[in-house]
């Protein structure tokens, strides 16, 4: 679609409107932190219940923990209004605390993120769209302070780019294996808003460490205002 002045417009998931495109590029998303704090691609987090999960905690984007939404007792493709808060909230607080310390976190924070994935099926988005499984890689609903968001962080989904590239990782299991994205290619994330695409450029080293180099993703811009200011002329001029 393109505006009466020829500029390319895109519609985002999750948000109203068609506005033109930009690319928003992270390097070295992790700053200088390592991608996996602990070394591990998969970590053993207790649920409430004393069980123990596995999970994958990335420090991409923003420090996040990945884990099935079958051990949370989630489909995976649920909107948020169909989750039940009384649970899902304190079960996202309790992983949080297991794992901020894992992470490097410390002190109160809203860091990190809890996102449940779950393999590509098909299901109807907050608008009433209907999303065939084909149309993504693996669905995520990650959390937000007091809620699951809306549709998908954007520090979120870089984490989960990055996570789907670490063979072995939890994102990474829940990807057909013909869909697999390497370096540079795209995920497709099904969130409750649409479906969003993240690139990242992950790779090991000699020594089977992992790394993000770099990630990004497309979100749309335009004005929100315009204004004149009046300089004094230099015969006005204090």
């Amino acid at each position: 679609v393109q505006d009466t002045a020829g500029q390319q417009l895109m519609t985002l998931a999750g948000v109203a409107g068609r506005e033109p495109a930009v690319y928003v590029e992270l390097n070295r998303p992790c700053g200088d932190r390592p991608l996996l704090p602990t070394g591990r691609v998969v970590d053993i987090l207790k649920l409430p219940d004393g069980t123990s999960v596995e999970a994958t905690l990335v420090t991409a984007g923003n420090p996040t923990v990945f884990l099935p939404a079958a051990a949370a007792g989630l489909r995976g493709t649920e909107l948020p209004e169909q989750m039940d808060y009384a649970r899902i909230l304190p079960l996202v607080e309790h992983l949080r605390a297991q794992a901020a310390p894992l992470l490097g976190v410390v002190g109160a924070s809203d860091q990190p993120r809890v996102a449940f994935v779950a393999a590509p099926e098909s299901y109807r988005t907050s608008s009433g769209e209907e999303v065939g499984a084909d149309r993504a890689d693996l669905h995520s609903r990650i959390s937000t302070p007091g809620r699951i968001h809306h549709a998908h962080t954007g520090t979120g989904s870089i984490a989960l780019a990055c996570a789907a590239q670490i063979t072995g990782s939890i994102p990474w299991r829940c990807i057909p294996e013909v869909s697999r994205p390497t370096s540079g290619q795209v995920l497709r994330i099904a969130h409750p808003g649409g479906v969003m695409e993240v690139r990242a450029d992950v790779r090991q080293d000699a020594t089977g460490s992992w790394s993000a180099v770099g990630a990004g993703f497309e979100r749309t811009a335009r004005y929100l205002m315009r204004g004149e200011v009046f300089i004094p002329s230099a015969e006005r001029a204090p």
